[in-house]
């Protein structure tokens, strides 16, 4: 996920990035890699050196995937931040989601009913709430 936004960001220099985590405060370090140029491959090796980000950019946002009032709460904290970028654009135009990326997920280890509340429950229950605000 983390390498993900950081692509998004240095790739489309107009994008804002909505980083959630069901830690807020792996959210937090992990926005805190993107500002000061850190990225960590699979291994959890960091590496140093790459552009960092504008903080005005990254919104941490707390999201649990299994958890019908986390989503409700992760979106209308999403649906607040969009509606000021709104008011005060120049162009008047809509705010809205260029796109969802759902990667939370565990695998190995966990009881098969929870494997498939973040896995496949989990992924419905995001999409289903944020996709009205993605553009058409």
């Amino acid at each position: 996920g983390l390498a993900l936004c950081r692509r998004i960001l240095t790739e489309q220099d107009d994008t804002h990035v909505f980083l959630c985590s069901r830690d807020i405060s792996r959210g937090d370090t992990a926005k805190e890699m993107l500002l000061v140029g850190e990225c960590r491959d699979d291994n959890d090796n960091t590496s140093s050196g790459i552009a960092a980000i504008d903080e005005s950019r990254v919104d941490v946002v707390q999201l649990d995937v299994t958890d019908d009032d986390s989503v409700r709460a992760a979106l209308e904290q999403v649906q607040t931040k969009l509606s000021a970028a709104s008011s005060s654009s120049d162009d008047g135009k809509e705010n809205k989601l260029a796109g969802i990326v759902s990667n939370a997920g565990i695998l190995w280890g966990h009881p098969l009913p929870d494997l498939m509340d973040v896995c496949a429950t989990g992924v419905k229950r995001v999409l289903d709430a944020f996709v009205p605000l993605v553009e058409d």
